[in-house]
């Protein structure tokens, strides 16, 4: 069995606290991932965290994505018409 590198043992670490953290408030992260490791072995549980990461990772863009929309579409020009409204009207 080749031996683990220093990065390796790292990712675990972090993989395993991340884990920890999150069962906090999701509880059946942990039966997930001890079922991930019987099945698939590290390297499933691995590729399992890469999955969840660009999963994550899409939905924060597409929120982002329709934060900006908004922002461009709606936010902007009720402020513009907003000011030229209210420099052009008397009181």
């Amino acid at each position: 069995m080749p031996t683990e590198t220093a990065m390796t043992t790292q990712a675990k670490q972090l993989a395993h606290k991340a884990t920890a953290r999150a069962d906090e408030y999701v509880g059946f992260l942990e039966p997930a991932r001890e079922w991930i490791i019987i099945n698939f072995g590290e390297t499933g549980l691995i590729a399992a965290y890469l999955l969840l990461a660009s999963i994550v990772l899409l939905v924060v863009a597409k929120l982002s994505k329709v934060a900006f929309s908004t922002l461009k579409y709606v936010a902007i020009p009720a402020l513009i018409l907003a000011f030229i409204g209210s420099v052009m009207l008397d009181y």
